[in-house]
This record gives C-alpha cells, structure tokens and sequence, in this order.
C-alpha cells in the first residue's frame, strides 16, 4: 500500500489497511476469540511504542574496542556491577548471573549456572568464559575383560552348495534356508511323499499342463462332476516351499593339552569374540574341550556363553590329545539338536592336531609309528563322516616356531590328519597368530570367503 501511494516509508494507514485487509483474518483463524476492536487497540499501543525504540548509533557505541558495552546509553564507562554478599538485610534480593561469582558469594552452591551464560554482558571483558570440562585422566574404566575388535561376521555364512528342505526350524535369524513347514512361499515342486501344504496356483498350472494345455480338456472334466470347477490329479500337486532364516550352532572343540598351554588364553577370546558376534542373531554356543584321555562337555548348544566362559577359564592345559573322542561326542551333539529343530552346524577345532589318544583303545600310549597310526586311521573314519554330513569345519592352529612346532607331537600324525580333514571333511585350515589377533580373524575371513564363493 505504501508503494502505490509512491511512499518510501511505511506509515500508520498502511499498517491499519494491511491489519484490516490479511492480519485479522489470520489472527482469528488462530485464536477465534481475537475481534476487530481487540486487535485494534493492540495495534495502537505496539504502532506508539515503535519511534521511542528506534537507538541513535552515536549514543550507543561501545567505549573501548574490546569492551561490548551497547546496552549503555553514554560513552561514560560504568563501573562493574558485583554481586553483592549474603547478609540478613539482602537475604531476598535476587540473585545475578555471573560468570565470576564463586560458591561462597551467593545463596546456593549450585555450581552448574555458568554453563548457561554463552554470551557477554555489558561492560565485561570479551574474555572466554571457563567452562566446565571433563578430564579422561581423571577417569577410571573398571574392566574384567579385554574386548578385542575382530570381524568375524564372515564365519556364520553357511556353504549353500546344496540347499536342502526341512520340516521344521529353530529360532534364529542368521541364515536362510529352505522348508516345508513355515515362512514364506517362493515357489513349489512336486512332494516327495505326504504333501505337508499344497500350492493350489502351481497345482492348478501342473493341471493344465499336463492336459497338453488344452483348455476344452480341462472343461471337459467338470461334465463328469459340476461341482468342481478342476478335478486335480495325483499327479497334480504341488508341495509350496518357504524360505525362513534359520540358526546357527557354533561347536568349539578347544585343546587343552599340554603342547597348547602357551595359546590357551588367545584361545578363550576368539571364542569370546565370535560368540558377541553372533548373540544378536540368536546363534547358539557349545564348547567341548579335551585333554587327558577323554573329552568333556563344558556347554551344551546355548545362546548364552556364561556356562562355558566360566569353566574355560579354569582349564589347565595338561597331560594328553583326545582329539577323536572330542569330535564324536561332537557329532552325537548335532544329531541330538536335530531331533529339537532343525539348525545349521559349524564345527570350529582349535587345536594342534597332535592326537595321541585313541578312541578305541584309549590306554593305549601311543610311542610308535604303528600307535599313531591307528589314531589317524580313526580321525581319518570321522573326517569322512564329517564330510558326508556336509557338516563345515574350520581348523584353526596355533602358529609356532620351527623350533617347537613339533614339540611333544608326531609330525608324520599331524600331516596325516591335517590332510583327512583338508580332503574328506573339506576343512578350512589356517594358523593363528597368538600375538595379533586381529590377523588372525583376518586370515579366518579370507579362507571363509574363498569357501563361499559358490554360493
């Protein structure tokens, strides 16, 4: 309005016209109550107060460069206000905000306020404010374990290289698989058996296909019952597949004999690290551990690791290498969890595979090459099993030194059972560093990954 009437300055009547023509109208949508009158009287009062606030530059200009002083209506320097002490007579007064007032010159010793105050005030200094800040060192971390940061999600993708169809699966969310039973539907084929669910849209397409896709034929069939609108075949049906994330079961056959007392605790935290890997996605943990002349079972398939830590942590590595009686009761173990729900085992043997137990003759000291012999010759029976069962399985040996590599074990035996395991079972084998044990989860993902490449 001030434009058409070719005005450079805004004045009351355009103010009063723009009020009446779009503010009161948008001030009544908002509150209903707001009349002409109200808004008018509100518009006097505010439009008034306008040139007593306009500030003369001249009169308020700060002092001195470094001194903001601009709420000041003269150039004379004030001086600095303090608050002033805590008395019976100025016991009700307010108090000031401060940055530099200290606990014994105010009414409380809270001690947080000078945070708030991010600006500054008139007449004080651009100095910066001291703030409160925590200190690391004056810190303490209580910690009964040492984390160490290993990516070991490759580990828990499951070879595919045949997927096969199950009636029924555990909890978990790890992996996919296929079933009969529940999830959801892809696609379907023919049953094998007892259909456990029909598909009726691939039911009805096998129907039409197998009437040479004539649809005369297929009408032709419902003169003989009108009741049906298709008369299905035997040979018909069609069995729906589903797809549902299935777990994962992790069995850790950990050695404690005497050639592994030196990496016994490198062992505990890569099976630490693997199980806080998996606990999100509900994979289950077993521990078996072996030593003297059988294996003991620290920890049944569990998601939870607090059963097995506790007792790992109380093995001696000593005496003997039952490493055969280890994977059978290994093996008894996945057949056992398959009865509850059909999972997906991965079998990971931390050891040197310096066997010197044997499982059908366990007094039996092995000294001679007829005696080691007899214990490959077992392992070598197991690895077969193992890879007939499409069971995987890592094996993870620990690294040493030409010195004592062979220390207190049969070379000739451990190349025989390292090369049963490599060629029946399809192991992944590979040495651990016990000094980095971030190379070594390293070296895990790599040799997992070269195993999924078929997938």
């Amino acid at each position: 309005h001030a434009a058409f009437r070719n005005s450079d300055k805004i004045e009351e009547e355009d103010l009063r016209i723009a009020l009446n023509l779009v503010f009161k109208y948008k001030l009544i949508h908002i509150n209903p109550e707001l009349n002409s009158e109200y808004l008018g009287a509100t518009f006097d009062e505010i439009w008034h107060k306008i040139p007593k606030s306009i500030e003369d530059p001249e009169i308020y200009k700060g002092t001195e460069e470094k001194i903001s002083n601009t709420f000041k209506s003269s150039s004379e320097l004030k001086k600095k206000f303090r608050e002033n002490t805590l008395n019976k007579e100025n016991e009700n007064l307010p108090e000031v905000e401060d940055k530099d007032r200290n606990s014994q010159d105010r009414y409380s010793n809270f001690d947080s306020d000078e945070d708030f105050s991010d600006g500054y005030k008139a007449g004080s200094k651009k100095t910066n404010l001291k703030k409160r800040m925590i200190n690391p060192e004056n810190i303490t971390f209580y910690r009964t374990e040492t984390p160490i940061n290993m990516d070991v999600s490759p580990i828990f993708r499951y070879i595919k290289q045949k997927q096969r169809v199950v009636n029924y699966t555990g909890r978990g969310t790890r992996v996919r698989i296929l079933t009969r039973s529940k999830g959801r539907y892809i696609y379907a084929q023919k049953p094998l058996g007892k259909p456990h669910s029909i598909a009726f849209d691939a039911s009805i397409k096998s129907h039409f296909i197998n009437n040479n896709g004539s649809l005369g034929l297929v009408q032709a069939e419902r003169s003989y019952d009108s009741k049906l609108a298709v008369n299905l075949n035997i040979d018909d049906i069609q069995e729906k597949i589903n797809i549902v994330k299935a777990p994962i079961t992790l069995y850790f056959i950990v050695d404690a004999s005497a050639s592994m007392r030196r990496t016994l605790d490198q062992t505990i935290k890569i099976i630490q690290s693997v199980h806080a890997e998996g606990y999100k996605k509900k994979d289950k943990v077993s521990v078996i551990s072996f030593q003297g002349k059988d294996a003991a079972i620290l920890q049944r398939p569990a998601v939870s690791f607090s059963v097995g830590l506790s007792k790992l942590k109380t093995l001696e590595a000593t005496s003997y290498t039952p490493l055969a009686s280890a994977l059978k009761k290994t093996l008894t173990m996945i057949q056992q969890e398959k009865i509850k729900g059909f999972n997906l085992p991965i079998i990971i043997i931390l050891s040197d595979l310096g066997a010197n137990i044997s499982l059908k003759y366990p007094n039996l000291n092995a000294s001679s090459a007829k005696d080691f012999l007899i214990i490959s010759e077992e392992l070598d029976e197991i690895a077969a099993s193992i890879g007939k069962k499409r069971i995987m399985l890592i094996i993870m040996k620990p690294r040493k030194s030409w010195v004592t590599r062979y220390l207190g074990v049969d070379q000739f035996s451990v190349e025989r059972i390292q090369k049963s395991f490599s060629t029946k079972a399809n192991a992944k084998i590979f040495e651990f560093d016990t000094y980095d044990p971030q190379s070594t989860i390293m070296t895990l993902k790599e040799i997992i990954e070269k195993g999924t490449e078929k997938i």
